[in-house]
């Protein structure tokens, strides 16, 4: 299991040891004898970054407050940089008083990394979509647009969202695009056609329209 826990012994509101269970081999490369020799090891193995956050937990913890989880990034032994989720719970005495707080640390270092791939992506698409020299669009399965790039906003004059395409366009020309729109979705063919289409200010162009059907991931 990609997680390990520790111990920190608490004497008149101060830390006095900490015990790393074997499990902080699989996450930090250290040894529990490496933490045991090495006192402030634990301190120094956080990100320089987070290390502010790191001791505010920690003294929260020996306070005997509660204390949320906390996300932060640690520097392996191997030089490499992990992620890991730190929960420490308080233990106290029947008087009260924090005697210690056990903490579980686990590494999330996979789940960062497919965040961050995602929000990278999101924003490659984003900038390909507002910059490509076409009108970008996406439709719901009710015809309201979900999605209208800011070349296609400013060609309907308005905000879409919400909107379908009988907010803009004559009737007839609307249930055309209702029509494509239902083929695509039904079939689950790809539209690849030219056309002829008029603006909401009635200006007449002929475009040339790709409409593809989008799966979630159950298909």
């Amino acid at each position: 299991t990609p997680d390990y826990i520790y111990i920190v012994a608490v004497e008149a509101v101060n830390p006095v040891s900490t015990t790393h269970g074997p499990g902080c081999v699989a996450v930090t490369g250290y040894t529990p004898a490496e933490y045991a020799a090495e006192p402030d090891l634990w301190y120094r193995m956080v990100h320089e970054e987070n290390r502010a956050a790191v001791l505010e937990q920690a003294a929260k913890a020996v306070a005997g407050e509660s204390v949320a989880s906390l996300e932060h990034r640690l520097i392996h032994k191997n030089g490499s940089v992990r992620w890991v989720r730190n929960t420490p719970v308080p233990r106290k005495d029947e008087r009260g008083r924090v005697i210690a707080y056990d903490g579980l640390v686990s590494d999330i270092t996979a789940r960062r990394e497919a965040e961050e791939q995602l929000r990278n992506s999101e924003v490659l698409y984003h900038s390909l979509v507002e910059n490509l020299p076409q009108n970008i669009f996406r439709k719901d399965l009710e015809g309201r647009f979900t999605f209208a790039n800011t070349r296609f906003a400013k060609l309907l004059g308005e905000p879409a969202l919400g909107k379908t395409d009988f907010d803009f366009f004559p009737e007839e020309l609307a249930e055309k695009y209702r029509r494509d729109d239902r083929k695509v979705m039904e079939t689950g063919e790809i539209q690849d056609t030219v056309e002829e289409h008029r603006t909401p200010s009635e200006q007449v162009m002929f475009v040339h329209v790709v409409k593809t059907p989008i799966y979630n991931a159950a298909g």
